[in-house]
């Protein structure tokens, strides 16, 4: 992917492409310099999810929610996108925008495997904030 970027530096998929690698590699700060000229070269909702999950990942809570935001202005029917946000906004401790994201997200896929984790997270968090 690397060697594509070099030869390419200019293609948005190259970029998104390194930006993923690097983001499955555990290297969030570095997919977020490329996912970041991506967007810049080919934006769409999936360049702005990665970027949301990269600065998750990064431990930053109010990026990720602004890239998330950005997705959704793309694409308000994003599972992903708004799935995303919710744990994004559950980590801010922002509860009640987490379930409405929440319950996007269930409208637009509600048998998807990972709303049942992210249910469980944000009860947890909710009965932990009322202790």
């Amino acid at each position: 992917m690397e060697r594509a970027v070099a030869v390419a530096p200019d293609s948005g998929e190259a970029q998104l492409a390194l930006g993923l690698a690097l983001l499955d590699a555990g290297e969030a700060n570095a997919a977020v310099d490329h996912l970041e000229r991506s967007a810049q070269l080919l934006a769409n909702t999936g360049t702005f999810v990665a970027i949301g999950n990269a600065e998750l990942s990064r431990g930053d809570e109010e990026r990720a929610i602004a890239a998330y935001r950005r997705a959704l202005a793309w694409q308000p029917a994003s599972f992903a996108a708004n799935l995303n946000l919710a744990e994004a906004l559950r980590r801010r401790g922002d509860l009640a925008a987490a379930a409405a994201a929440l319950a996007r997200a269930r409208a637009l896929y509600p048998h998807h495997p990972k709303l049942l984790a992210a249910d469980e997270r944000l009860r947890r968090t909710q009965a932990d904030a009322l202790d």
